[in-house]
């Protein structure tokens, strides 16, 4: 988790954060005013993660799958891992 620190922080914002199972490195994707807002387009990007990178074949969102990882990171700077419902 180290890494996370070295995402730029955007106060009072909801970002959205993908973990790269790949490359073993996070990013700042896009920043939103509202949680419900970021939900909402983090939902749509597992959605779009799984279009590309199927769970067949990567194991999805499980423990040991190797699918990106969706997070949101809170205005206080907790950064919370989103899963598929």
């Amino acid at each position: 988790m180290a890494m996370v620190s070295k995402i730029k922080y955007a106060k009072g914002k909801y970002e959205l954060v993908i973990y790269d199972a790949f490359e073993g490195e996070f990013y700042s994707k896009r920043t939103y005013k509202t949680e419900e807002e970021a939900l909402k387009f983090a939902y749509k990007n597992l959605k779009e993660l799984e279009r590309l990178q199927p769970s067949n074949r990567s194991g999805g969102q499980e423990y040991f799958g190797i699918q990106d990882r969706v997070f949101i990171k809170y205005p206080d700077g907790k950064l919370i891992r989103i899963i598929p419902k």
